[in-house]
């Protein structure tokens, strides 16, 4: 056996999926009181001050979203490998579903993402031609000015899921975390669609096992 092969195997990879630190990582984003809510808030408000706390946790988290699924033998096929597919580039996507209650302030912030363009800056020079910022990416503020061609204004900007989002494959599981038995107060049901371009990959990994997860029916 090779170094390489001794390194993936080893109980520590947490890009092998059937290691125990994938499992344990995994385990813990899964169970109850939510870990995970703290996680995704802290991404999401991007708070530093629980890095100390939660920075490992969430590197490991992304260590194993950017690799592990692919080392599963039940992997998704992916499109790549589907060069005869009259899907073309969206060979190998697939549905994904999550349902939530949210306040009716967090949804409009999701209807301004609606029709967003992907150059969302822009400005004319004197010569009448159009540039634009990527801005979709650009976390460093270090988007350079292109200028725009037809094609590149057709082009649609991003609609942002921040943190690590847990979604469901079943239809009918994410409308039931959608529509709970509790009073909403106030909230409404809202159930999000998510197409996973999974051409070259997707960053994810599919909890379906008690393996990695204590919810793997969700």
């Amino acid at each position: 056996m090779t170094d390489g092969a001794e390194l993936y195997n080893s109980e520590y990879n947490l890009w092998n999926p059937n290691s125990k630190a994938c499992f344990i990582v995994l385990w813990l984003y899964s169970i109850e009181p939510p870990l995970y809510y703290f996680f995704n808030e802290a991404c999401r408000l991007r708070n530093k001050a629980v890095l100390p706390l939660l920075g490992p946790f969430a590197a490991a988290v992304g260590a194993i979203l950017s690799g592990a699924e692919f080392g599963r033998a039940d992997t998704i096929k992916r499109g790549l490998d589907q060069p005869d597919s009259p899907l073309g580039c969206m060979a190998g996507a697939f549905l994904l579903f999550r349902g939530s209650l949210m306040p009716p302030h967090s949804i409009a912030k999701f209807a301004l993402m609606k029709g967003r363009p992907l150059f969302e800056q822009t400005m004319t020079d004197p010569q009448g031609n159009q540039w634009g910022k990527d801005l979709c990416r650009d976390e460093d503020n270090t988007a350079k000015w292109e200028e725009l061609t037809p094609e590149k204004k057709m082009l649609a900007g991003f609609v942002y899921l921040p943190g690590a989002q847990s979604t469901s494959v079943s239809f009918k599981v994410a409308l039931e975390f959608a529509f709970p038995t509790k009073d909403t107060q106030g909230h409404v049901p809202t159930l999000f669609v998510v197409c996973c371009h999974n051409y070259l990959k997707f960053s994810g990994f599919r909890m379906d096992s008690a393996l990695h997860s204590a919810h793997p029916y969700e």
